[in-house]
């Protein structure tokens, strides 16, 4: 949703679903079109069920009445979980090689990454480019 990125971002919070669909149908009338009442009523109802039923599989299950609905968002609490996860520098004889999880999915030069000892103070892409390259070399000789 282009508006909620932009809008959000300007600190401008709304329900936009409902006022581009608000708009459009405001200007179709606007340009000699016909639009009733009850349509626009249902098309919103619509949109924000798909944008639910997306967000929230469970709610698929429910009907597109809009009191229920709400009903079924108020009462809706997230389940979440956790768990405590401690990291420990592996001793200095040893490196460590881990793979980028800012890029999963996304595979390129910076889905891997190679930790370097004594690397100089420089840019991502110049450190990226000098772990893919260490990296390899690793890979070459220890395979």
């Amino acid at each position: 949703m282009i508006w909620n990125y932009f809008s959000n971002a300007a600190g401008l919070h709304g329900p936009w679903v409902q006022l581009k669909q608000t708009v459009q149908k405001r200007n179709i009338i606007l340009h000699g079109g016909r639009c009733h009442y009850e349509k626009v009523i249902v098309d919103i109802n619509d949109t924000i069920h798909k944008f639910t039923c997306f967000t929230f599989p469970f709610f698929q299950k429910f009907s597109k009445n809009c009191s229920q609905m709400v009903v079924v968002l108020e009462n809706w609490k997230p389940s979440y979980s956790h768990r405590i996860v401690k990291w420990s520098p592996p001793p200095s004889v040893c490196d460590k090689y881990n793979t980028d999880g800012a890029s999963k999915g996304n595979p390129g030069p910076s889905s891997a990454a190679f930790y370097g000892k004594g690397l100089p103070e420089s840019i991502n892409l110049v450190v990226e480019a000098v772990a893919i390259k260490e990296g390899i070399e690793f890979c070459i000789k220890e395979i």
